[in-house]
């Protein structure tokens, strides 16, 4: 995160916030939670919906000139790469899809099943209809092979991968399809 914030704590807010809203505004946000408590959340965005963009000029504000340059001419370059790759059927399946944006669990709560039970849910909501054929997911963190293994075991396929590195360090960015199940509808 620290590539595309610039180390700005405000920016990386900004960011979460922006994520969050357009999840309330043009998608879903999941819990998953334990006794009550919540301990994970999942961000998904409904199909025709663009995921906001590191471009607004509210987010700009909030980094440094260093970092506004290579959002521009690096990041958002090699994203759209990754997406023209990625969909090489054509557009629509990316605009058909289910995105998820964002997906966390506490750290004390992984590998209890939260995340699955996040991912699982979604895909049978929306494997309930006909209208929504797929889900896609990229991908950044810090636990990448994990992270794409975690996702192929759930049924995503490998579509693509950038690696985006700035003098902030890098990362790669996976992107990542599930194709709609085969369900018999009535």
């Amino acid at each position: 995160i620290a590539c595309v914030t610039g180390l700005s704590r405000s920016a990386e807010r900004s960011l979460y916030k922006a994520y969050a809203a357009a999840a309330l505004r043009d998608g879903e946000i999941w819990v998953g939670s334990i006794n009550g408590t919540i301990h994970a959340v999942a961000l998904w965005i409904r199909p025709g919906k663009e995921e906001p963009s590191l471009a607004q000029p509210d987010y700009l504000d909030l980094v440094s000139e260093d970092t506004r340059h290579w959002i521009s001419h690096h990041f958002a370059l090699k994203y759209r790469e990754l997406y023209v790759a990625s969909y090489a059927a054509g557009p629509m399946i990316r605009t058909q899809s289910w995105h998820l944006r964002f997906i966390g669990v506490e750290p004390q709560q992984q590998r209890q099943g939260l995340g699955k039970a996040l991912i699982e849910a979604i895909i049978r909501d929306v494997s309930s209809c006909s209208s929504e054929p797929s889900t896609s997911c990229t991908r950044l963190g810090p636990a990448f092979p994990f992270a794409v293994y975690f996702f192929q075991r759930l049924g995503f396929a490998h579509r693509g991968v950038k690696n985006f590195v700035s003098h902030r360090g890098g990362f790669p960015l996976w992107c990542l399809l599930r194709e709609p199940s085969a369900v018999t509808r009535a």
